[in-house]
């Protein structure tokens, strides 16, 4: 509490407090009372209260003059340059964005790399933030976690196991959201947008909330859910063009619709090495393509090894890295033995670096079902790679609509038709491998592609790029 004039008023500083205290110390007055400002810096935010004063009560007279710096001792004009100077510093330092991120999990997905490295760079910025996982953090894979601990940014779980948990949850966020007190609430994936819907409504929270989606899934009951949830969202961000058109047709407004690409860090991928081993002695695939993801039916892979079954002898003889772990890895390994695959595949696991283990390996497929806007996608043209894809949510936009049957002949520059041969239809997997088996034996068409799609990232999926609209989102410029 303070006074200005003869009113009281109440000011909730976010800023840090160190910068509160230094610019108090600068203007030569008591660290309690700043008559020169016209307020009281709160308890909670200053740490010395030297005269022992209660929250709002007023210094006595000559507490006040003793507090003053004394006129002989500096010429008036330049005290009252250095009073403007902290009050603008003050000011701008209330109007800085302190940002509360939540993720329904903190594993190393596309999702959750994305935030944490949003998370991150605004940290650097000096903008206070907080994460929330609502999942159990992990114990293995905790490459995100150590990042942000290492940064200083206060990493948490809610602990949620179970759906049943759903109601305790909630009530967990509701209560990180009184005690931050965010401007700015931004949520990743379902489970975090829908626990934020609810948690805000029982914290009475005013902060602005940025949904985030990222795929466009057609189950129909999450889609109203989210429907639902997000009449509250100042924002709601698609990571696509495909997927802000699914929302649109689910009612979300268009006013509130913000499309922001994924971005790719490239100069992770000039400098990548060989830090992963597969096994004793093995520090890269010696696989022709690969596969990277999670081992889920949603990644498409089981009918991809079903359509290499029946592709041709060449595609056949390919040799197939898989990097990832999920719930369908020993489905899969049982149906590569059916096929007779088995001895074709190299089962990798997880890695942290997958393009460190596949720095040989010319050709990534992608055979998913549905995307938002898929990373592997990204990374891997990032890295130079030739990517087959099916015609699914994000890839038209990176790659261009499916393309015909012959490659193109011509040197490919950086835009979307020389990359359009990439993407097929999704019932036609046996012509992924096909066009795969082409680009292995051709290494010249290969390095034209790969080029291109190089070329595709720098242009325009720079991680730059991603973090400036994300930002431009919570400083709003006039």
């Amino acid at each position: 509490m303070g006074r200005l004039g003869n009113r009281a008023i109440t000011l909730r500083h976010r800023s840090d407090p160190a910068d509160v205290s230094s610019s108090l110390v600068a203007l030569g007055v008591s660290r309690r009372w700043c008559p020169g400002l016209g307020f009281f810096p709160s308890a909670e935010r200053i740490d010395q209260n030297p005269r022992g004063l209660s929250m709002g009560e007023t210094p006595r007279s000559d507490e006040r003059q003793q507090s003053l710096p004394s006129a002989s001792s500096e010429p008036s004009g330049d005290l009252q340059n250095r009073v403007e100077s902290a009050r603008s510093e003050l000011e701008a330092a209330r109007e800085l964005p302190r940002l509360l991120w939540v993720s329904t999990e903190l594993r190393t997905g596309g999702a959750e790399r994305c935030m944490t490295q949003l998370a991150l760079d605004f940290h650097q910025r000096g903008w206070p933030s907080r994460v929330v996982s609502l999942a159990p953090l992990p114990d293995r894979r905790t490459e995100l976690v150590d990042r942000l601990r290492e940064a200083g940014v206060p990493t948490e779980s809610l602990d949620a196991k179970q759906l049943w948990q759903f109601p305790l949850v909630a009530r967990r966020l509701a209560r990180q959201l009184r005690e931050f007190r965010p401007t700015h609430t931004l949520s990743f994936l379902f489970h975090a947008n829908v626990t934020l819907w609810r948690a805000r409504r029982m914290a009475g929270s005013a902060d602005r909330w940025i949904a985030n989606v990222r795929v466009a899934d057609p189950r129909r009951w999450r889609t109203w859910l989210e429907r639902q949830a997000f009449r509250q969202a100042s924002h709601v961000v698609a990571v696509s063009e495909d997927v802000a058109r699914h929302y649109r047709a689910c009612g979300v407004t268009p006013e509130k619709l913000r499309e922001i690409p994924n971005g790719v860090d490239l100069q992770r991928f000039d400098s990548v090495g060989t830090g992963d081993v597969l096994d004793a002695g093995t520090t890269e695939a010696t696989a022709d393509v690969a596969v990277v993801g999670r081992l889920h039916p949603q990644k498409g892979i089981e009918p991809l090894l079903r359509a290499w079954a029946q592709a041709s002898e060449a595609a056949r003889r390919l040799r197939l890295a898989v990097v990832g772990e999920g719930p369908s890895r020993e489905s899969l390994e049982r149906l590569a033995v059916e096929l007779g695959l088995d001895d074709r595949i190299e089962w990798v696991g997880w890695r942290s670096r997958p393009w460190d283990v596949l720095k040989r390996v010319p050709v990534v497929l992608l055979p998913s079902r549905f995307e938002g806007m898929a990373n592997v996608m990204l990374e891997a043209m990032a890295a130079r790679k030739v990517v087959f894809a099916t015609e699914v949510q994000g890839v038209a936009e990176v790659l261009g609509n499916a393309g015909g049957n012959a490659p193109p002949n011509e040197p490919i520059g950086d835009s979307t038709p020389g990359t359009r041969w990439q993407v097929v239809p999704p019932d036609n997997l046996v012509e992924m491998w096909e066009r795969a088996t082409q680009v292995v034996a051709d290494q010249q068409l290969a390095m034209r592609l790969a080029a291109a799609n190089r070329g595709r990232i720098e242009s325009d999926y720079r991680w730059e790029q991603c973090r400036e609209r994300f930002a431009a989102l919570l400083l709003p410029r006039d």
